[in-house]
């Protein structure tokens, strides 16, 4: 999905796909949102499917360490992931309460 989207990009160094720019891609109606996840927050360890986002939303890719995950609802959320979202602008404040919410 995140390859169709356009926001990977292959490294010809390296071989290996990171996440281009974002700030040129546009979405009408629609954010594409970078969310650091801290490390006390309530949805770490929990699986995508445990965590109550809105229908209008979509986690495309988590970024951990030196790791790129495209998740499935089995994937759990770790403090420090970097989660990139794309939801209707006026849902994603409520995600970014969700995964700021301290536990």
């Amino acid at each position: 999905m995140a390859q169709w989207l356009g926001i990977l990009k292959k490294d010809p160094d390296r071989k290996i796909y990171h996440p281009t720019d974002f700030d040129n891609i546009e979405f009408p109606g629609m954010t594409l949102q970078e969310l650091i996840v801290p490390y006390n927050s309530s949805v770490v360890d929990k699986a995508l499917f445990e965590i109550k986002l809105p229908e209008q939303s979509h986690i495309l890719l988590i970024a951990r360490g030196e790791q790129f995950l495209i998740p499935s609802g089995n994937t759990q959320v770790k403090g420090g992931d970097v989660v990139w979202v794309l939801a209707k602008d006026d849902v994603m404040p409520i995600i970014g309460r969700t995964f700021m919410a301290i536990a």
